[in-house]
């Protein structure tokens, strides 16, 4: 045998050594594996823990920050009539510019502040003019057909009747209405748009259940486009516009739509415009809406042998959520009504910082799944769901991890 061959490993050992190679290549590989998967599923324990404390704190944060409210809300049912109006307009004050507080009582809703609520679910109906004091000019406008005669009367009586007293502002308003109707008819328009001046300037008379100052505005603008004064027309029409967003009237909530859309038909000068406008222009209605709702509810509950009456709900008007809180009794019930930008900044808001530093995420959602705040987007799996029947809360509780790489970070302290 040749002296090479002496030298050449067994062939059966050469397999066996690359055999022992290949089995602990394999398992290293597979060690590897499983401690990557371990650290992973490790990390993913991690983050759900992190997303389950947040979720906690911020379900228990939250809670407290609403029964605080409703705290509030009970001890303002409470007052005295003399305390009510500072204490409510002192709390309202600090709930932001899209909050507002409601008192109801039988046939009468008030709020604080006044000009945030555009609409109300009652309206007063003070005692309107009588229609005796009108007989007589009257028969000379319809049966006669004698404008000028009937003018004569009117100004008459609403001269007489220009001196101070309920009786005399509603005969003298009455007056005035039915002088520039005629002074129109008998053409002269420069009259009747002082006339209409005139009636704008009383206060606390209705006709039809609409104030005589917005009805005075409103013929005053009806008068100029008559007459194709387009400038003095949107003059007035702005200003008309303005009165209506800033609250000065109650009305219910058909009136004001009836002359919110009217009045933007002068405002605006294309229809496009008046299309953009018209879907801008309802976002503050939110608040009416939610207002009205709460006052439905009360009218049901009111009515039971319930002492105490209350609660919470988020609702969607506008193509936004309105949050709800209610306490009280049969005879006063006390609200707060507040937009997302209320819930973002006193529920969320001092919880803001913390959240940020932990890489938490909180999105809210109503019943029926719409968004109340914060869009999640669905490539955000890992997240914790917390139910309203769970938290106590009108909605939904979606806490994500919105920063991946805190997944290593310590649980939020509390």
């Amino acid at each position: 045998m040749p002296m090479r061959n002496w030298l050449r490993p067994p062939r059966n050992l050469l397999v066996l050594f690359l055999g022992t190679t290949l089995v602990l290549t394999v398992g290293l590989g597979w060690l590897g594996w499983r401690l990557q998967q371990q650290d992973r599923a490790v990390g993913a324990q991690r983050v759900r823990d992190r997303l389950d404390s947040a979720a906690d704190l911020v379900a228990a944060e939250m809670r407290q920050t609403l029964t605080a409210a409703e705290a509030q809300l009970t001890l303002l049912s409470t007052l005295s009539a003399s305390r009510l109006l500072d204490s409510a307009s002192a709390y309202a004050e600090t709930l932001g510019d899209d909050a507002l507080v409601v008192v109801f009582q039988p046939g009468a809703v008030d709020a604080y502040p006044s000009h945030r609520l555009l609409s109300y679910p009652a309206v007063p109906r003070p005692t309107e003019p009588t229609t005796d004091a009108f007989a007589a000019g009257e028969a000379l406008e319809f049966r006669a057909g004698d404008f000028e005669s009937a003018i004569t009367e009117f100004q008459r009586l609403a001269d007489s009747s220009d001196s101070s007293g309920s009786n005399a502002a509603q005969t003298r308003a009455g007056a005035l209405l039915r002088l520039a109707r005629n002074q129109r008819k008998a053409g002269h328009p420069e009259a009747a748009l002082a006339t209409y001046a005139s009636l704008g300037d009383i206060r606390q008379v209705r006709f039809g259940g609409q104030p005589a100052d917005l009805v005075a505005l409103r013929a005053r603008c009806d008068l100029l486009a008559e007459l194709g004064r387009h400038a003095k027309l949107k003059e007035e029409a702005e200003r008309l516009d303005a009165d209506l967003h800033s609250g000065r009237w109650q009305l219910d909530r058909a009136t004001y739509l009836h002359f919110a859309l009217e009045t933007l038909r002068w405002v605006v000068d294309d229809a496009a415009s008046l299309e953009d406008l018209a879907r801008v222009r309802p976002g503050p209605q939110s608040l009416a809406v939610g207002v009205a709702w709460v006052w439905e509810r009360w009218q049901q509950d009111r009515h039971s042998k319930e002492d105490q009456l209350g609660g919470r709900r988020s609702i969607w008007s506008d193509d936004r959520s309105v949050l709800l809180l209610w306490r009280g009794g049969p005879d006063r019930l006390v609200a707060l009504v507040g937009g997302p930008g209320f819930v973002e900044r006193h529920l969320l808001g001092p919880l803001q910082a913390r959240l940020e530093r932990q890489g938490i995420g909180v999105a809210l959602d109503d019943a029926e799944g719409r968004s109340v705040l914060f869009e999640v987007s669905e490539t955000q799996a890992e997240d914790v769901l917390r139910t309203m029947a769970v938290t106590g809360l009108p909605w939904t509780l979606r806490v994500v991890d919105a920063d991946p790489t805190a997944a290593t970070a310590q649980p939020p302290s509390r």
